[in-house]
């Protein structure tokens, strides 16, 4: 029972490890191609207001 609920966890790290690259490679790609976002243009719209 305990080997089956560590193979689980195992499969659980190595799934959210792939998430976390994929999204990762993703957010890199729209930095390196500078394509906008709507997130992107708030975050900018945001930080041109805080910063003087």
């Amino acid at each position: 029972m305990r080997k089956i609920f560590f193979v689980d966890l195992f499969n659980l790290f190595i799934i959210t490890l792939g998430y976390m690259t994929l999204i990762s490679l993703t957010l890199l790609a729209f930095d390196l191609f500078e394509i906008k976002t709507t997130g992107s243009v708030f975050l900018e719209g945001l930080s041109s207001i805080t910063i003087f």
